[in-house]
Protein backbone atom coordinates (compact mmCIF):
# COMPACT_ATOMS: atom_id res chain seq x y z
CA UNK A 1 0.00 0.00 0.00
CA UNK A 2 1.10 3.75 -0.61
CA UNK A 3 0.83 6.31 1.62
CA UNK A 4 -2.16 7.81 -0.44
CA UNK A 5 -3.86 4.62 0.04
CA UNK A 6 -3.24 3.87 3.77
CA UNK A 7 -3.89 7.94 4.21
CA UNK A 8 -7.39 7.41 2.17
CA UNK A 9 -8.16 3.77 4.36
CA UNK A 10 -7.49 6.28 7.33
CA UNK A 11 -9.69 8.63 6.60
CA UNK A 12 -12.88 6.50 5.35
CA UNK A 13 -12.20 4.52 8.95
CA UNK A 14 -12.36 7.88 11.15
CA UNK A 15 -15.60 8.54 9.39
CA UNK A 16 -17.18 5.67 9.47
CA UNK A 17 -16.14 5.85 13.34
CA UNK A 18 -17.46 9.51 13.60
CA UNK A 19 -20.68 8.87 11.76
CA UNK A 20 -21.20 5.86 13.92
CA UNK A 21 -20.66 7.46 17.73
CA UNK A 22 -23.01 10.12 16.01
CA UNK A 23 -26.20 8.10 15.26
CA UNK A 24 -27.58 7.00 18.40
CA UNK A 25 -30.89 5.40 19.50
CA UNK A 26 -31.54 7.16 22.58
CA UNK A 27 -34.52 10.09 22.60
CA UNK A 28 -33.93 13.89 22.55
CA UNK A 29 -33.30 15.53 25.72
CA UNK A 30 -33.54 19.51 26.23
CA UNK A 31 -30.27 19.48 28.35
CA UNK A 32 -28.14 16.87 26.64
CA UNK A 33 -25.23 15.47 28.83
CA UNK A 34 -21.85 16.26 28.16
CA UNK A 35 -20.99 12.78 28.39
CA UNK A 36 -21.19 12.10 24.40
CA UNK A 37 -19.07 15.02 23.94
CA UNK A 38 -16.31 14.17 25.92
CA UNK A 39 -16.19 10.54 24.28
CA UNK A 40 -15.89 11.92 20.70
CA UNK A 41 -13.32 14.06 21.43
CA UNK A 42 -11.16 11.08 23.03
CA UNK A 43 -11.95 9.05 19.78
CA UNK A 44 -11.03 12.19 17.98
CA UNK A 45 -7.80 11.89 19.36
CA UNK A 46 -7.04 8.31 18.91
CA UNK A 47 -8.12 8.16 15.91
CA UNK A 48 -5.81 11.17 14.82
CA UNK A 49 -2.93 9.50 16.75
CA UNK A 50 -3.46 6.28 14.21
CA UNK A 51 -3.39 8.36 11.21
CA UNK A 52 -0.73 10.25 12.17
CA UNK A 53 1.09 6.51 12.69
CA UNK A 54 -0.10 5.27 9.39
CA UNK A 55 1.13 7.75 7.62
CA UNK A 56 4.92 8.68 8.96
CA UNK A 57 7.55 8.01 7.26
CA UNK A 58 8.99 4.39 8.35
CA UNK A 59 13.04 5.35 8.66
CA UNK A 60 15.90 2.98 8.97
CA UNK A 61 19.47 3.40 8.54
CA UNK A 62 21.33 0.93 5.87
CA UNK A 63 25.15 -0.09 5.69
CA UNK A 64 26.43 0.88 2.44
CA UNK A 65 29.46 -1.24 0.87
CA UNK A 66 31.29 -1.59 -2.21
CA UNK A 67 31.56 -4.67 -4.73
CA UNK A 68 34.72 -5.63 -2.84
CA UNK A 69 33.08 -5.80 0.52
CA UNK A 70 35.01 -2.90 2.08
CA UNK A 71 32.51 -0.43 4.12
CA UNK A 72 31.23 2.87 2.75
CA UNK A 73 29.35 4.38 5.12
CA UNK A 74 25.78 4.29 6.37
CA UNK A 75 22.71 5.69 4.49
CA UNK A 76 19.52 6.85 6.16
CA UNK A 77 16.69 5.85 3.91
CA UNK A 78 12.63 6.68 4.27
CA UNK A 79 9.86 5.05 2.96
Amino acid sequence: MNKITKTAAAALATLTIIVGSLGTTSQAQAFPNKKGLIGLGIAATVIGAVVTAATAPRCQDIQRFDRWGNYRGTVRVCE
